[in-house]
């Protein structure tokens, strides 16, 4: 949020100075900028999609209980906290 927030508000001034006021390193930044979604952030995308395709395609019957793509419902496993806590 830091790094989104450096790259759109300021772009008028100089990256070292924006990212030491922020606390947040300039490798940091430059990394996020490079790749700004991590692999966590992506699979965690695919696994709430996964889980409201499961909801819709059960004409949202379903609760957590069986939405969760260890309910045999979806090829990936996850666990009860990760697939409902994000």
């Amino acid at each position: 949020m830091i790094y989104t927030f450096i790259a759109g508000r300021c772009s008028d001034l100089p990256v070292a100075t924006c990212c030491r006021v922020m606390k947040v390193s300039t490798s940091g930044f430059y990394q996020w900028k490079a790749q700004p979604f991590s692999d966590r952030d992506w699979d965690d995308a695919l696994l709430t999609n996964t889980i409201i395709d499961i909801h819709r395609m059960s004409r949202r019957s379903y609760g957590s209980p069986r939405c969760t793509p260890s309910s045999g419902w979806a090829s990936a496993p996850a666990a009860r906290a990760s697939a409902w806590n994000g």
